[in-house]
């Protein structure tokens, strides 16, 4: 090829010059002895020529044209024809030759054009079919000399807007004279920037530039792709991963994450009070399979996961951070991380907190049929004792007319006096039973609740003839609520004497006063605005408590733990039955062994309700 033979040119150039020389000595001087000399001047430019070229085709050419001339000598009966013969050969061998070159040169420019189309051709479709964007600037000029249909699309524009055109403004958003490449000689790899779109439309894209050599020239090769959807995956992603660790942490459901080996990766509050973990123990160093009472359970579970890589509400027996045993029920599945490694995540649900909400559940429903079966027996006591009443009132008037209309000495003036006195005993009797059932009238005034207690408490002591330490703490703030005094006296003398008679009059009670919200969990609630602020008395002891038994059954009717005969208070049941009519709550704690504590709330009224009310 003429490219891999630069002294193609020059050797062709000899054999021209040789060439006009021998026609020139032709034409001057004697043509026949010209001829012989010019043999012997154009052999060794012919022999180059025909060595380094290989004209084949030339000779070819020379060959011919001798046969052709000599017929027409000897058509024209040239003489000597032999003598001139090999002159003139070497004459057309030289011209054949000079001819051949050319044709040759002209085919090799046609295969080193076609090759160039070729691999331009190819440059375009390697180019075109990247999925990136890819512009070719002049780092001198900084002229954009090409662009891929990638570019195009990203950019929003067409090839003729860009070719021809500085960089700037398109692809990099510096000045000119402060391209970080060519003028502050920094390297572009990976950036990000923002890129305006030929519709007006701002894009991020991911840049790199690199300097590279095509053509013994070097150039600046820009390649970028658009991340603006990859960047709105990373935010959505990012929102995602926030909101699943705030559901993760404030769930009241345990979730747990675990290496394939056992070893918990991190858990949620909801886990550690579940399993009650100390706050200063770390997750990292526990081991899900220290909770489970059984080892071999814990196998099983994994022996599931690996089978199924699934489980789904399968009950356990586990054991907390204090060894106390429950059970469980665990849902879980198997996750594989990005660098291979297998973890398990799941749930747990403590089934011992639901049998107990279901006990809660059974053992209301139990104490709902009781007061509704007690509430029938108490209408027709409060009759009965509405009758006798009537008929006492009856017997008393007549007895105190009797007494007027007799004299004061007359004997029969006692007998009407221990009618008088039986008469009232026997009100007292039918009054106390009206009081106990709850039948009575009872009459809501608003009350300083801090000022109540202090004023009540002296009496009650005296009547429950309290020995221990009775500790008061009032609140700092008015608090004012709405109470039936007499009825709300009764209650707090009920609760004072059980905590007298759990603490065997030794242990210290405790009454605070304070304000605090009624949440929704409380059992024992006749409130009517659930979150509402009320007022609390409660009243704690340091006696034995209460196990869980006499706990549940605490306000059934003439339910009692003491002997037959020493209880003369009115009963939890009447407490539930005050706390019911005021629409307040009650809550009991109580754990066996360290005492127990009852809170009674009232719901403060407003300023301006009080004194509509006074």
């Amino acid at each position: 090829m003429l490219t891999d033979n630069p002294g193609s040119v020059t050797k062709i150039l000899i054999i021209a010059a040789a060439f006009i020389a021998g026609s020139s000595v032709l034409i001057l001087f004697d043509i026949e002895r010209a001829v012989v000399s010019a043999s012997t001047i154009f052999l060794i430019p012919i022999f180059f020529a025909a060595r380094f070229q290989g004209l084949r085709g030339g000779a070819a050419v020379a060959f011919l044209s001798i046969l052709v001339i000599f017929g027409i000598l000897r058509w024209l009966h040239i003489e000597d024809i032999m003598f001139f013969l090999p002159g003139l050969a070497l004459f057309l061998l030289s011209t054949g030759a000079v001819l051949g070159s050319y044709f040759t040169m002209k085919e090799e420019l046609r295969l080193v054009s076609t090759e160039v189309s070729k691999q331009k051709n190819e440059w375009y479709g390697l180019i075109n079919n990247i999925p990136v964007g890819i512009m070719i600037v002049d780092p001198r000029t900084h002229i954009i000399l090409d662009i891929n249909s990638e570019a195009l699309d990203i950019t929003g524009s067409d090839k003729d807007s860009l070719i021809g055109k500085e960089c700037y403004g398109y692809i990099c958003n510096t000045l000119r004279g402060s391209c970080p490449v060519t003028d502050l000689g920094q390297s572009v790899d990976k950036a990000q920037q923002s890129l305006l779109t030929q519709k007006g439309r701002e894009i991020s894209i991911q840049k790199t530039i690199r300097k590279a050599v095509i053509g013994k020239r070097e150039l600046l090769v820009a390649s970028f792709t658009d991340i603006t959807e990859l960047l709105s995956s990373q935010r959505e992603l990012t929102i995602s991963k926030n909101r699943y660790k705030r559901l993760f942490s404030e769930s009241q459901i345990p979730i747990f994450h675990m290496k394939f080996t056992g070893e918990i990766i991190m858990a949620n509050q909801a886990f550690r009070d579940l399993f009650r973990i100390p706050g200063e123990a770390q997750l990292e160093i526990l081991k899900l399979p220290d909770f489970f009472v059984d080892s071999d359970e814990y196998l099983k579970m994994i022996k599931r996961l690996k089978e199924d890589t699934f489980i789904k509400n399968e009950k356990y027996k586990m054991r907390k951070y204090s060894s106390e045993s429950i059970v469980v029920m665990i849902t879980g599945y198997i996750t594989q991380e990005l660098d291979g490694s297998l973890r398990v995540e799941g749930s747990i649900i403590d089934l011992t907190a639901i049998k107990r909400l279901e006990e809660d559940h059974e053992r209301m429903a139990i104490l709902n049929e009781r007061n509704r079966q007690m509430k029938m027996i108490n209408t027709l006591a409060a009759g009965i004792a509405h009758d006798i009443n009537n008929i006492l009132a009856g017997i008393s008037g007549h007895a105190q007319v009797l007494q007027l209309k007799l004299p004061g000495d007359n004997t029969l003036q006692l007998s009407v006096s221990r009618i008088l006195s039986a008469v009232e005993r026997a009100s007292n009797i039918t009054y106390g039973l009206l009081s106990s059932i709850g039948s009575e009238n009872y009459e809501l005034e608003p009350v300083e609740l801090n000022l109540f207690v202090e004023s009540v408490l002296p009496d009650i002591v005296k009547t429950v003839s309290v020995r221990n330490n009775i500790r008061l703490a009032t609140h700092m703030d008015m608090i004012i609520v709405s109470l039936d005094l007499d009825l709300i006296q009764s209650a707090l003398s009920e609760l004072i004497r059980n905590a007298v008679a759990a603490t065997e009059r030794k242990g210290d009670i405790y009454i605070r006063i304070d304000k605090k919200v009624v949440k929704s969990e409380l059992t024992y609630s006749f409130i009517d605005k659930p979150g509402c602020m009320c007022g609390c008395i409660e009243i704690a002891d340091t006696g034995k408590g209460m196990d869980g038994e006499t706990e549940h059954r605490l306000f059934e009717p003439y339910f009692t733990t003491q002997e037959f005969g020493k209880s003369a208070g009115i009963g939890m049941n009447r407490v539930y039955g005050i706390i019911q009519q005021h629409r307040g709550a009650i809550k009991v704690w109580s754990e066996f062994g360290k005492g127990t504590s009852v809170t009674l709330y009232f719901p403060i009224i407003t300023e301006e309700k009080v004194t509509a009310e006074i």
